[in-house]
């Protein structure tokens, strides 16, 4: 974490390790019908989907648009989604492997096909931890929320979750998951650090805007 927080800036932000170098280099893959994977290797590789969505660039030249997606990424997610039987990525996805040459393009990648990032952490055991690199990596955050937990097994204990609204980004970090019940939690060794780009978040709070309000 020092290393890349530390690297020489190339550009505004962006440091060494934002930024891909232009290399030459060459990659293969061997492809066979899933009866005859392991002919070749003990630990195959199955594809549950293959989707190629290809736009005309119209966006570039659309005055409103924000350059916070790219709309054929989130059509090919959706398409490969449909392919796998993937309803609910975030259950059913235990990793997403995305990549781009460049750190802020990676970012509307992720807001395309999977809307924001979440990382889990292990709760309230690595609250201190956690929190610290938060604050090294994005500075004072801008929202402090503190409530009391009742975990199912143990004492009650204050947590602390913080929130940073940064150009472009917003970060969120739960030091566990409350439950659905008053006062509960399902799991205080889970915490949640989520990030999301601006566009994201206000489409967030948007459709929680449009939610009903509880009557008092």
């Amino acid at each position: 974490m020092e290393t890349i927080c530390g690297a020489p800036l190339m550009a505004g932000g962006l440091g060494v390790y934002d930024c891909s170098g232009v290399a030459d280099g060459s990659a293969a893959a061997i492809i066979v019908r899933a009866e005859d994977a392991h002919k070749y290797t003990d630990k195959p590789i199955y594809i549950k989907a293959l989707s190629l969505v290809a736009g005309n660039c119209s966006g570039n030249a659309d005055p409103a648009y924000d350059y916070t997606t790219f709309p054929e990424i989130a059509a090919t997610g959706r398409d490969a989604y449909a392919q796998a039987g993937v309803t609910n990525p975030r259950e059913q996805i235990a990793m997403a492997e995305v990549h781009d040459c460049f750190t802020p393009a990676e970012l509307l990648i992720y807001d395309g096909r999977l809307v924001a990032v979440d990382i889990s952490t292990k709760g309230h055991t690595v609250d201190q931890i956690v929190a610290r690199e938060l604050r090294e990596k994005y500075g004072p955050p801008t929202l402090s929320h503190s409530g009391v937990v009742t975990p199912r097994v143990g004492n009650a204990f204050t947590a602390n979750n913080l929130e940073w609204k940064l150009p472009g980004l917003h970060v969120m970090y739960e030091v566990v998951i409350k439950g659905a019940a008053e006062g509960e939690v399902t799991n205080t060794e889970v915490g949640d650090i989520g990030i999301e780009t601006e566009a994201a978040y206000q489409r967030r709070l948007a459709k929680d805007n449009q939610k009903p309000k509880p009557k008092l």
